[in-house]
């Protein structure tokens, strides 16, 4: 949807032209440059609501969240093992997806896109996909000569870091087989273009964050799934068997439903390390 000016609207206060990041804005002559990379600011910015993507702009609501109230909401934001046997309504997920339009992107191209799945069967599928090539990745990796390579390289704490992992999750799928995907109701897959320049695999990953934001205020829970998108992760034999082409390539993976557990803590953490210069 390209940027507009109302000329009826425009009151040329000038104030799109002071937040423009690119200089794109002639006020004069009411239009928007080619060199415009779509931020949205100026949209944002105008008191008279002339800027707009030909639909009328919203009013943002005044309100009080408060600091301490916003953080309290995202503590309450954690990562979901553990779901209800409740499928989530596709209103619902439509309604979650929609809201992520308000998400920033690392480089306004916007092209990331979500294979959603809610179909049980397939939901197994990739929790035993995933499990399977897990257990051969790590179980390769401890074995000679991956081994000798592995401990020449990283060292030997971070082989038997490997070898732990490797029995965590070879013992997991006897005991808790469905470790992978925790019987959640719906998994979320970003994949945007491989060839494309921009930051496609930072966006997947603000938008997911998002998600898991939106989707605490609907009661829902996510989890961000390393597992699959390791998995999935240029294996184009696999994504074709989803429906994704083999032109693009997997980001930021979520697990998403209802929770089974409830947190009534905060959970203390150290403030990473930083320094002021």
């Amino acid at each position: 949807m390209n940027i507009t000016i109302d000329k009826k609207r425009c009151t040329s206060c000038g104030l799109c032209l002071q937040d423009c990041p690119s200089a794109c804005i002639d006020i004069k002559n009411y239009a928007i440059q080619d060199s415009c990379i779509d931020c949205g600011h100026c949209i944002a910015i105008c008191p008279s609501q002339a800027v707009s993507r030909n639909i009328e702009p919203q009013l943002l609501i005044k309100h009080e969240l408060g600091t301490s109230n916003f953080l309290n909401f995202m503590s309450g934001i954690r990562s979901i093992r553990n779901y209800k046997d409740k499928e989530v309504d596709r209103e619902l997920i439509d309604k979650l997806i929609s809201e992520i339009k308000i998400a920033p992107s690392a480089s306004n191209q916007r092209a990331v896109e979500y294979l959603i799945i809610t179909d049980k069967n397939k939901i197994k599928q990739i929790n035993d996909i995933c499990a399977k090539s897990l257990n051969e990745k790590f179980s390769k990796l401890t074995k000679f000569p991956m081994s000798f390579i592995v401990k020449l390289f990283k060292g030997n704490k971070n082989f038997n870091k490997i070898q732990k992992y490797r029995n965590s999750i070879q013992q997991k799928i006897k005991d808790k087989p469905n470790f992978i995907c925790y019987n959640a109701p719906v998994i979320i897959i970003s994949h945007y273009p491989k060839k494309d320049i921009g930051m496609h695999q930072t966006d997947s990953i603000i938008w997911n964050t998002y998600i898991s934001i939106i989707a605490k205020s609907f009661g829902l829970g996510t989890c961000i799934n390393g597992f699959i998108e390791t998995v999935f992760k240029g294996n184009t034999k696999l994504l074709k068997n989803y429906g994704i082409s083999s032109d693009r390539e997997v980001g930021s993976v979520l697990l998403l439903g209802y929770p089974k557990t409830r947190y009534a803590n905060r959970v203390q953490r150290n403030s990473p390390k930083y320094k002021i210069i």
